[in-house]
């Protein structure tokens, strides 16, 4: 009986001794000729990541950021206004107001209860699919929407608590703008996709 003495090839294991060899399928974790995939601007992944960060699918701001430090100094916060408050008052490039809802997790009692949150998100981003082909298939070439219009016209359809998360509507001229849109595009309405995801009255905790 061979006790091995195992000498390694770039796809093998060979025994000295008794000439055994076993193949050894290694992982290459470098070449210097492979690149990272070009990755285009990619709309549904990131309305897909707003969506994540308004339901708790998703941990926020690494810890290192800035926007930690800023809100552990100017608590307590009562609610989303006071922290949105807090934000807005920063020097801070990058505020992001989109993780708002993890911020009040993190920060204050306040809390929005929501069923079935992957259900949620599925028809949040059915929606946003359903838009993003019309516009694909009307009017490409012009300007897409805004995706914090888009969150919130959604989430009005299904008569949200999760709305008290959203940045409140400032710019009436922009809103009749993105609504003009929606007609042209010819969308078949978030309300009727709702009906069709939940079925029955629709209810303020989803």
């Amino acid at each position: 009986m061979c006790d091995h003495d195992w000498l390694c090839t770039n796809y093998s294991r060979v025994c000295s001794k008794c000439g055994c060899e076993k193949r050894v399928l290694a992982l290459d974790t470098w070449n210097k000729y492979a690149a990272p995939l070009c990755r285009n601007y990619d709309r549904k992944n990131r309305f897909s990541i707003k969506v994540n960060k308004l339901l708790r699918i998703h941990s926020g701001p690494p810890h290192w950021d800035k926007i930690w430090e800023v809100l552990e100094s100017t608590q307590p916060f009562i609610g989303p206004e006071c922290i949105r408050r807090a934000i807005r008052s920063s020097k801070l490039t990058t505020k992001h107001y989109d993780c708002l809802r993890i911020f009040c997790d993190a920060f204050t009692d306040f809390r929005v209860p929501v069923f079935d949150a992957h259900r949620v998100k599925k028809y949040l981003e059915s929606c946003f699919h359903a838009v993003h082909i019309c516009w694909l298939r009307v009017d490409p070439r012009a300007g897409f929407f805004s995706y914090d219009f888009l969150l919130r016209y959604f989430l009005e359809q299904m008569d949200s608590p999760l709305l008290v998360y959203l940045k409140p509507k400032t710019n009436k001229r922009r809103l009749q703008k993105y609504m003009m849109k929606l007609s042209l595009i010819q969308f078949q309405g978030a309300d009727k996709m709702y009906d069709q995801s939940f079925g029955g009255p629709r209810s303020p905790s989803v």
